[in-house]
């Protein structure tokens, strides 16, 4: 999860195991799944604000898709976006799910992306 406040945390599900890295900018996101591949532990969903200092979260995927990592299944959370941020997330065929949300939002998103993950075009 990479997100520029405190705001949203992932709280467990009941009947889930998961780990979850949590990121404070896109720099240290982008980071982390470079290393997660270098290190054979890749990241299976990124979630990421739209907004954020530095990177957003759309350049952020952008960087990654063009430095050939494998890009897990993904998504954004956001209030309000630009027109650039608008362009890249439709290029990306990416879902972003608008602030705020109710936590069954945020899980159906989640569930969602896993099954049908976007695809970069």
């Amino acid at each position: 999860m990479i997100r520029d406040a405190n705001a949203m945390r992932l709280r467990k599900r009941p009947g889930h195991a998961y780990e979850v890295t949590e990121q404070n900018n896109g720099e240290a996101g982008l980071l982390a799944v470079i290393q997660g591949c270098l290190d054979r532990k890749p990241y299976d969903l990124i979630i990421s604000d739209i907004d954020m200092p530095g990177i957003d979260g759309p350049t952020m995927i952008e960087q990654l898709y063009f430095e050939e990592i494998p890009l897990p299944p993904y998504f954004y959370v956001s209030g309000e976006y630009t027109e650039l941020q608008r362009f890249l997330i439709a290029s990306q065929g990416a879902l972003v799910l608008p602030k705020p949300f109710e936590t069954a939002e945020f899980y159906a998103t989640i569930d969602h992306v896993l099954q049908h993950p976007p695809v970069l075009r």
